[in-house]
C-alpha cells in the first residue's frame, strides 16, 4: 500500500509515470484475498493499475493456483514479472501460457558473464528467448561497464544494479525526480 500511495503522490506532483515493482513471497501470493486486496489498494490510492508490476519467482508462477491469479491480475492491467529468472526449475512451456510481461535475469548469471562462457551463454539464451516471446528483459545486479556493454549488445531491455545507483531512500529519490523534471523543462 505504501508504495502505491507514494507513487500516486509523485504522479500528482507532475513527475513522469513510474512503474513500481512489488515482490510477493509464496505465502503472500497464496492468500485467498490477494486480488481483492490489490484492487482495493489501487482503488483507494487512485494509482493506475498499469503502473504496478508484481514480481514473483519462477516457483510461485509454476504453482497450479497461480495461473488463475496471474490471469486475473493481468486482466486488471497489472504487469507481471518473473524475478530471479533462471534459478528455478520452471518449464519453459509456461512462459508462453502465463501473462508474463518481464523476466528478470538473476544477478548470479550477470556477475559471471564476462568470465564464465556458460553464464554468458545462458544470459544470451534468456534474452533471445524473451525477445522472441515479446517479453521484456531486466538484468539484475549490473555493476560494471563491461556487463552493461555486453547486455546492450544482446538487446537486453533494461538493467539495474549498483552501476547506476544503490537503493536510495524515498526523499533522495524524490529529489532525483525533481532534478529530472527541472532538466526536462529547461
Amino acid at each position: 500500500m505504501t508504495s502505491c500511495v507514494q507513487n500516486k503522490k509523485w504522479l500528482d506532483a507532475g513527475y513522469r509515470p513510474l512503474s513500481i515493482r512489488v515482490n510477493f513471497s509464496a505465502r503472500q501470493f497464496q492468500r485467498q484475498d490477494l486480488v481483492k486486496t490489490i484492487k482495493r489498494v489501487l482503488d483507494e490510492t487512485g494509482m493506475p493499475a498499469d503502473l504496478l508490476n508484481i514480481e514473483i519467482t519462477e516457483s510461485i508462477a509454476m504453482e497450479e493456483h497461480s495461473i488463475e491469479t496471474l490471469n486475473t491480475l493481468s486482466d486488471m492491467g497489472i504487469q507481471i514479472s518473473i524475478d530471479d529468472f533462471g534459478t528455478g526449475y520452471s518449464s519453459l512451456g509456461y512462459l508462453k501460457d502465463l501473462p508474463i510481461n518481464t523476466v528478470k535475469i538473476d544477478k548470479s548469471f550477470i556477475r559471471d558473464i564476462l568470465v564464465d562462457p556458460n553464464a554468458k551463454s545462458i544470459v544470451r539464451a534468456i534474452i533471445a528467448m524473451a525477445n522472441n516471446l515479446r517479453i521484456s528483459v531486466v538484468a539484475e545486479g549490473v555493476e560494471t561497464e563491461g556487463q552493461k556493454e555486453f547486455l546492450h549488445s544482446q538487446q537486453c531491455d533494461n538493467i539495474q544494479g549498483f552501476l547506476y545507483s544503490p537503493p536510495v531512500p524515498e526523499d533522495d529519490f524524490t529529489r532525483m525526480l525533481q532534478r529530472e523534471k527541472t532538466l526536462t523543462l529547461s
